[in-house]
């Protein structure tokens, strides 16, 4: 079976992602998820300070695969 993937970046804005819009991204998911899309991993996309070595949650990469239909 071959696969099509595709990658949805979702700004976190803050450092614990507390103004991540999950009704947003659910609805977004959801809305994939009818078009036969599977999310397979979500990955934190992070930066470090400039002057400390603390890290921030940016955003988030949502990976997602779906057969490829003939």
């Amino acid at each position: 079976m071959k696969w099509e993937y595709i990658s949805i970046n979702i700004n976190a804005g803050g450092v614990y992602a507390k103004n991540l819009d999950e009704k947003k991204t659910v609805e977004k998911l959801n809305e994939l998820g009818n078009d036969c899309w599977e999310l397979v991993a979500i990955v934190p996309i992070t930066s470090a300070g400039f002057f400390s070595n603390k890290t921030q949650t940016n955003a988030f990469a949502f990976l997602l695969k779906r057969p490829v239909i003939k």
